[in-house]
């Protein structure tokens, strides 16, 4: 019978029966990492019981921003809670996992407004808010500053973003150094502040029209000429001719506590300190100008002195924001009121009882009320004087008229002024940031300057810089920029994204910020439940 060919198998292991309870060197490697693996599983397993909140932060993908610090160990807080139950309910979700981290609860803290309603449902989706705001980069990382392709993918082709197809707005921008367009407060040239004003003029030592001028003003003149409320205002210059500043009229807050804001409440007695110089810290916006902080002083509203018979009138002031027909009945009464202090005779009393018994003229009163008209339209007529319509051109005048502008050919009405606290509509500006410039770097005009033949033009254009000014500083450092005055230079390499500029989320309403009540969440939190990213459970 032949050998067994299993024969030679076995015939390898004579005296070496016992070799299966020895473990060669593949299966010792295979028995530790199986050992090693059941290890780590139950650590893992002990550390998630043991100290849950370690666990999570070990699970995360990275620390939360400042804002959401407290959230680093509790990831209910900001995410959708799933459950082993979501899988029978909706076996698919099991492969959904990629995008489950989506699923953020970001309302409970902030109200969110609503993204732009003409853009396409293909491109938003409101429930979302990591499409564009990402966490877990670190503490120091800005949800807001996010990339510009965030912004790009509907403005790079705006009109194909838009549900309409016709937007408002430029309809291809890349990039604010690319082909970002002027600012609409630089091409609307036909905008004006709606005010007779020349910064040249003001911004010039001594505000005279020529430089051969000798009558310069002095706070000692101006004082003179409109009383100690003008002289204490410039009292700090009292030997010098009045040179104005951009401070002077252009405040980023009221300075209240400082020296300043006391001299200046000299100017507004009788006013609420509160209601004409509001406190503001913050500094992004300019407080409007105030005439009757800045500009009463030098330019009091007040009537001419009037004769009335062998009386004299002396001059008194009107109240400002008032227009001239809402005038007639307080310069009325005024009149009467001074020409009864002085015992006028057109004012004799009626007979009647108590009264005088001695015959009276009948005509007196009369002739009293048509002299309270003269004095009173005689008032108005040199109030209004050069009040001009906005699309004629009235230097000078008085009162009213010196300042501002009609609202149509021969009417007498004051035209409303802009709001224009702010130029740029859809976009943030924070002068605080910028006060290390000069104002006329941006401002060009601003400057005290001398016109041919002493004239001056009271009819500025809007004194704004252009993109490029911007674009000097807020480029890729070294990249070349074109100045205002076609000159080339290297940019200054400050950031220049979208974000630094615009908002998404209520972007056409640069006054509402943080603190504005459409942001205010719908159900807020108390301290305890703010910790745990929740609501107590009832």
């Amino acid at each position: 019978m032949p050998r067994s060919p299993s024969r030679d198998l076995v015939d390898r292991f004579t005296g070496n029966r016992d070799y299966f309870h020895r473990a060669d060197g593949l299966r010792r490697w295979k028995n530790a990492v199986a050992l090693a693996a059941l290890g780590l599983t139950l650590g893992w397993l002990i550390v998630e019981f043991a100290m849950p909140s370690s666990a999570r932060s070990v699970h995360s993908h990275g620390e939360l921003a400042n804002p959401h610090a407290a959230f680093d160990a509790n990831c209910q807080a900001c995410h959708q809670s799933h459950s082993p139950g979501d899988f029978f309910s909706n076996p698919t979700s099991v492969f959904g996992t990629h995008d489950r981290w989506h699923d953020l609860t970001c309302t409970k803290c902030h109200a969110g407004p609503e993204h732009h309603q003409d853009v396409k449902q293909t491109l938003k989706d409101q429930s979302k808010c990591s499409n564009c705001h990402h966490d877990h980069q670190g503490r120091d990382r800005s949800l807001v500053r996010i990339d510009d392709s965030h912004c790009t993918k509907c403005h790079k082709d705006l009109p194909n973003a838009h549900e309409r197809g016709s937007p408002k707005f430029e309809k291809v921008i890349t990039g604010f150094v690319k082909d970002h367009p002027e600012f609409k407060a630089v091409q609307a040239k036909e905008v004006e502040r709606g005010l007779k004003f020349s910064h040249a003029l003001h911004m010039t030592p001594g505000l005279v029209y020529d430089p051969n001028d000798q009558h310069k003003w002095t706070p000692e003149k101006f004082g003179e000429r409109f009383g100690s409320d003008a002289k204490w205002r410039f009292a700090a210059d009292a030997s010098n001719s009045v040179q104005l500043r951009c401070g002077d009229c252009h405040q980023l807050d009221a300075g209240q506590g400082n020296p300043n804001f006391d001299l200046l409440t000299k100017t507004i007695r009788g006013a609420s300190r509160q209601a004409i110089l509001p406190a503001r810290a913050e500094g992004a916006y300019y407080l409007p100008v105030n005439f009757d902080v800045h500009c009463k002083v030098c330019h009091p509203n007040r009537t001419p002195t009037a004769v009335s018979g062998n009386t004299m009138v002396k001059e008194f002031f009107v109240p400002h924001r008032r227009q001239p027909s809402a005038l007639k009945d307080l310069l009325r009464g005024e009149y009467a009121a001074r020409l009864a202090a002085v015992g006028n005779p057109l004012l004799a009393a009626l007979v009647g009882p108590s009264g005088r018994l001695d015959p009276h003229d009948p005509t007196a009163p009369a002739t009293y009320h048509a002299e309270l008209d003269r004095l009173t339209n005689a008032a108005i007529q040199t109030l209004t004087q050069n009040l001009a319509p906005s699309s004629e051109h009235a230097p000078g005048g008085f009162a009213c008229g010196k300042c501002h502008f009609s609202t149509g050919l021969g009417k007498t009405e004051v035209a409303a002024v802009p709001n224009k606290a702010i130029w740029f509509e859809h976009a943030k500006f924070n002068h605080v940031s910028h006060r290390g410039l000069t104002c006329a770097s941006c401002h060009a005009g601003t400057e005290g300057a001398f016109s041919p033949g002493g004239t001056v033009n009271e009819r500025e254009p809007v004194l704004i810089a252009g993109v490029k000014t911007c674009q000097a500083c807020h480029a890729p450092a070294g990249a070349k920029v074109e100045l205002p005055n076609n000159q080339t230079a290297s940019a200054a390499g400050v950031r220049h994204s979208c974000t630094d500029c615009h908002r998404y989320h209520n972007g056409d309403r640069p006054m509402q910020g943080l603190g504005a009540s459409p942001r205010d969440p719908m159900d807020p939190l108390d301290l305890r439940e703010f910790l745990d990213g929740r609501k107590k459970q009832p």
